[in-house]
């Protein structure tokens, strides 16, 4: 099963001045777990260079930095904030700016 995610990356964080969003395929096997945290741990180990995902090629390319806390994953119509362990669902408006409406 694959299906579209965006990661965001906060302007303010690292000291960027602008937010920056980086649009990512996500590929689930049987073997995933398939609930919304644990599409968010698959997108944090892709986006971390954790298991040497087809993804790093790209994300070298596009020099995006890795997922850190406070960093924010969208997928199935929903917004997660990274946290030092984990991450936590928030509302669209703790969000800067739409997402396209393919995503929805």
């Amino acid at each position: 099963m694959e299906f579209p995610a965006i990661v965001i990356y906060p302007a303010g964080q690292f000291g960027s001045k602008a937010e920056q969003r980086f649009s990512i395929t996500v590929e689930l096997y049987d073997k995933d777990d398939k609930t919304d945290l644990g599409v968010c741990e698959k997108i944090w180990r892709m986006m971390n260079r954790v298991d040497g995902s087809p993804i790093e090629k790209y994300i070298s390319l596009y020099q995006c930095r890795s997922i850190s806390v406070g960093d924010i994953v969208f997928f199935r119509s929903k917004y997660f904030r990274c946290k030092v362990l984990g991450c936590e669902e928030i509302l669209e408006h703790d969000v800067k700016g739409p997402v396209p409406s393919y995503f929805e």
